[in-house]
């Protein structure tokens, strides 16, 4: 029935690409994700059809779906971006990152506790080597190692 209605589509609107029977079931499985939900309608036809798919596909949280589809929105994302960034768990990231600091704390102490739970920095999408990790020790002293390095150079040239 399905490769009927393709053929039928695909004879009826020559030239315009999109009817295959794979898309015909991803856009029956769009419907019935988000037929209920006007305010992710609305969203979803906003960004690309294969950005939507990539959302889809990759998010079942509907609260996840909505942040990536705005992040999609708002950023521009391409869609290698958009999986960089699900595969890098931004979203949980955003959440984690969601404090009451602010409220609870003094200043002096809203700056430590920020920084006591301040995410890393991902720059895994530059793809550097290991030579370029602030570990090479592999002990976690080569940072200390470094600073310790850099005085005794400052020393000696003074």
């Amino acid at each position: 029935m399905v490769q009927e209605l393709s053929s039928d589509l695909q004879t009826e609107f020559p030239g315009v690409r999109g009817f295959s029977v794979q898309n015909l079931w991803y856009m029956r499985q769009l419907y019935l994700e988000y037929h209920g939900d006007t305010k992710l309608q609305s969203l979803i036809g906003e960004i690309s059809w294969t950005k939507n798919l990539v959302v889809m596909a990759r998010c079942k949280d509907r609260s996840e779906r909505e942040f990536y589809s705005r992040m999609t929105r708002k950023f521009g994302w391409s869609c290698k971006v958009l999986i960089h960034q699900i595969e890098n768990q931004s979203y949980e990231k955003m959440l984690l990152g969601q404090t009451n600091f602010d409220q609870a704390l003094t200043p002096k102490l809203q700056a430590q506790a920020k920084l006591a739970v301040k995410d890393e920095y991902t720059f895994d999408f530059l793809e550097l080597g290991d030579e370029h990790s602030e570990l090479l020790g592999g002990d976690g002293m080569s940072e200390a190692r470094s600073c310790e390095n850099s005085s005794i150079r400052a020393r000696l040239s003074a």
